[in-house]
């Protein structure tokens, strides 16, 4: 693992036990799942180059049947990601910080009469790119 896609998803998918897909889920689905997406990456520049350590912003949205659900799957993600560092695979993680975190109004998913409850987590993940060789 190389990016930090790949360290999110196993971070919810081990804390939260719930199927997890980048952008969205595939139609059908049921809750409770994950989806998360990369919302900025800002690179750092040296006169000789790139810095090295990206700072990239992700949003992840965690739904479930309950509001009291969807809140424990959040809480179980939080505690698994934010502050973390060190290695996760191939990846040096130099920090992972939960910037925001919020409810989302509930949906009404395709072929459900009963709302989806959703909460919001932004985190803010900073790490280590290795150094292309020459």
């Amino acid at each position: 693992m190389s990016y930090p896609e790949q360290f999110l998803k196993e971070s919810i998918e081990k804390a939260a036990k719930i199927a997890t897909w980048p952008l969205f889920a595939p139609e059908g689905v049921q809750p409770p799942y994950a989806i998360y997406r990369r919302g900025s990456t800002s690179r750092d520049r040296y006169l000789s180059g790139q810095a090295g350590q990206p700072l990239a912003e992700f949003e992840v949205e965690l739904y479930a049947d309950t509001y009291h659900q969807v809140k424990e799957l959040a809480e179980a993600v939080r505690v698994a990601t934010d502050t973390l560092n060190g290695q996760a695979g191939a990846l040096t993680l130099d920090d992972v910080q939960l910037t925001d975190e919020r409810d989302g109004d509930p949906v009404f998913l395709e072929g459900r009469d009963k709302p989806t409850y959703m909460v919001s987590q932004t985190y803010a993940i900073r790490w280590t790119e290795p150094f292309p060789r020459s």
